[in-house]
């Protein structure tokens, strides 16, 4: 097939493009050296030296999230959207030691604070370190996510970290076993006939107990734990 050599225009309204002028060889073209400019030389070092120098394109460093931080494509496009979410991210993950948990906590709660006050991340009264370590203290079991969100809003509004504000509000997740055992008690003494109900079958109030010890216990009390008491007392007692 022969190749035509020539200067093609493209019209935007009809998508097409049409021939604007022939080029019957390369002198058309006029190409001569530029006495000014030294000749350059390149070589499979240099080419190398230029892309360490390079730094991490949003692609690549997207590709890496998913990786090495087992991130779904959504999380990774959002966070390498900007360079400096992307930093704040890793940098979270290295307090937090929890990838999924740091991206869910930075595109949900923070990028809504954000939008809202119209700040940028790196603006935000929230730091990389006291979102890491929030984070931490919930996967820990020291504090309840429910609780960690109401942490989170007083950390916004105050800059303060997540220790300092649970030991101002005595929020801490109870976790103590005899406490939380003595509680479960209560509820199940206070609903004999929900305990009969369940019993005979009706499994779903298993919701209505736990419920019942969280309200007892304004919320801190470790939910797992509460599950496996009131299992184990409503196992002895049927």
């Amino acid at each position: 097939m022969d190749i035509v050599q020539e200067t093609r225009l493209y019209d935007p309204d009809k998508n097409r493009t049409f021939s604007m002028r022939s080029k019957e060889n390369a002198q058309e073209y006029r190409y001569f050296p530029d006495p000014d400019l030294l000749p350059i030389v390149v070589t499979s070092e240099l080419i190398d030296k230029m892309k360490a120098e390079v730094p991490e394109l949003p692609l690549a460093k997207a590709k890496r999230f998913q990786t090495v931080h087992g991130l779904p494509e959504y999380d990774c496009q959002l966070l390498t959207a900007e360079s400096n979410i992307a930093d704040f991210f890793e940098k979270t993950v290295l307090v937090s030691g929890n990838p999924k948990g740091s991206s869910n906590w930075i595109m949900t709660e923070l990028m809504r604070e954000l939008k809202e006050s119209k700040k940028t991340i790196v603006e935000s009264p929230i730091t990389f370190q006291s979102l890491g370590r929030l984070i931490l203290l919930i996967d820990q079991g020291v504090i309840s996510g429910k609780i960690g969100k109401g942490i989170f809003a007083e950390m916004w509004l105050s800059g303060k970290g997540p220790d300092e504000i649970i030991k101002e509000k005595n929020v801490e997740q109870i976790t103590d076993s005899v406490a939380l055992e003595g509680m479960v008690d209560q509820v199940l003494a206070n609903n004999p006939k929900e305990v009969l109900e369940f019993k005979a079958g009706k499994v779903k109030l298993m919701g209505f107990f736990v419920g019942a010890v969280m309200k007892i216990s304004k919320g801190q009390a470790s939910p797992e734990q509460v599950n496996k008491i009131l299992n184990d007392r409503l196992k002895k007692t049927s």
